[in-house]
């Protein structure tokens, strides 16, 4: 079977992890994803999954576990679930990446924003990967984009709602922003870009 992504290949490690990791953990596991996605920067190659989709997995996975916010990562999230066994941890991320990954979307509402409404400086941080004589070294990147489209959108089973904002060309700028609750997303989106409620589109 040919492996197309870091998806695929981590179904891979699933069925037989001794293969790819050693000792079988989680945190082993972690190590090995971050090579992997090291050196797709190098090469300059852009991968849309699991990781680096619109919502990001570790914020989920904070949602998941009942954390207020993802700052601690979504490997230690998921070892405190199991009072830190290693092995037991890397079968609760599988059992969590097969919940993410099979969420379905469902957009509530949709603002189309005219020019003028749009805020003048939208700051995205890129980290890509420079060459310099000597070696390879991380370095960011700041572009600035104006979203275009507001989207509320709702997933089957995560709670509250999720803020996607896109360009003119119809792509996602940055990760989506989870708000509790439908009628708080609304406000949000009104008080920044000063729009009604009339202004929606509902599906």
């Amino acid at each position: 079977m040919q492996i197309k992504d870091l998806g695929d290949l981590l179904q891979f490690i699933k069925k037989r992890p001794g293969m790819y990791i050693n000792p079988i953990s989680l945190n082993q596991l972690q190590h090995f994803i971050s090579g992997y996605q090291s050196a797709l920067q190098i090469h300059n190659i852009e991968e849309l999954k699991p990781f680096d989709s619109s919502v990001i997995f570790h914020d989920w996975v904070a949602l998941r576990t009942h954390y207020s916010e993802s700052t601690s990562g979504w490997v230690n999230m998921i070892l405190a679930q199991t009072d830190q066994n290693e092995e037991e941890a890397l079968e609760l991320f599988f059992k969590y990446l097969s919940e993410y990954e099979t969420r379905k979307e469902r957009i509530l509402y949709e603002l189309s924003l005219p020019k003028q409404n749009t805020p003048k400086v939208w700051k995205k941080t890129l980290e890509v990967w420079k060459k310099t004589v000597e070696a390879y070294e991380m370095v960011e990147v700041f572009c600035y984009l104006s979203p275009a489209t507001v989207q509320i959108i709702k997933y089957t089973t995560d709670p509250g709602v999720f803020i996607r904002y896109k360009d003119s060309l119809g792509k996602t700028i940055e990760r989506e922003d989870y708000h509790s609750s439908l009628q708080k997303a609304l406000y949000w989106v009104s008080m920044e870009f000063n729009v009604s409620q009339e202004d929606w589109v509902k599906f």
